[in-house]
């Protein structure tokens, strides 16, 4: 039996990939995935799963090694964090 250019198609026009299911949180209004906690708040189904600030404190912690590493005074990564960090809740005030 042949198998036509049209035949394939055919078949393939059922292997599209679809978007990702997102889940809103009632409380924040943030998207995240389903069945998984939100990287924001911490909670999932209504508890709280993770602690955010024990999460950022570390993300912190990381982030002043690699900037030590880079060739940084551990003064200077401090203060560079602490300047991301206010960006990233300045960013978040104006949402």
């Amino acid at each position: 039996m042949r198998h036509t250019k049209g035949h394939s198609a055919n078949r393939r026009s059922h292997h599209a990939l679809e978007g990702m299911r997102l889940s809103i949180d009632s409380k924040t209004k943030v998207a995240h995935m389903r069945h998984r906690v939100c990287e924001e708040t911490g909670m999932y189904r209504g508890k709280q799963v993770i602690d955010v600030a024990l999460r950022t404190k570390k993300e912190q912690t990381r982030n002043k090694r690699r900037l030590v590493a880079r060739g940084l005074n551990p003064k200077e990564a401090e203060k560079e964090i602490k300047n991301e960090t206010e960006k990233q809740v300045s960013e978040k005030k104006t949402k």
